[in-house]
């Protein structure tokens, strides 16, 4: 087993293995009693996020799930990127945060983008547009314990 102390060199013995959609769901509000006429699209909701990790000796999962509550509407969008490694690794937790905030994250936000904006089209909303991300200022922290399993 390879251990693996760095996100750069874990990104070396990585490979794309396929992006899975778990659930896209768009619910509008508008025009009904539990919703105003007033679209309001242009306001900005809550928006929440929740990630998961499913790390083995040989393969890499990393699940997000956004919750976005707009005026118009609320959506879900929870997606997951899969990895492989070419060998077993055994990776450092300081390597694994790394990647995840560095490579992982911003490969599938994209994913995630598009498919909260289709979701809003295909109900007449007008869908709240996820800008971009600064890496420094959106970082998920881990908490390991010693056998390096995320909790």
């Amino acid at each position: 087993m390879k251990n693996v102390a760095s996100a750069r060199d874990l990104l070396d013995r990585v490979r794309l293995r396929e992006v899975q959609f778990y659930e896209i769901h768009a619910r509008l509000n508008a025009g009904f009693a539990d919703g105003g006429d007033d679209t309001g699209a242009a306001t900005e909701g809550p928006q929440k996020w929740d990630l998961q990790l499913q790390l083995r000796e040989t393969d890499l999962g990393v699940r997000c799930r956004l919750d976005v509550g707009a005026p118009d509407a609320n959506y879900v969008v929870d997606a997951a990127i899969f990895y492989d490694f070419d060998e077993s690794l055994k990776i450092e937790p300081a390597a694994l945060a790394e990647f995840v905030n560095r490579a992982a994250f911003f490969a599938l936000y994209p994913f995630v983008r598009e498919a909260l904006h289709s979701a809003g089209r295909k109900i007449g909303a007008q869908a709240p547009l996820l800008g971009m991300l600064d890496p420094a200022e959106n970082r998920v922290e881990f908490i390991f314990d010693g056998t390096g399993e995320q909790n």
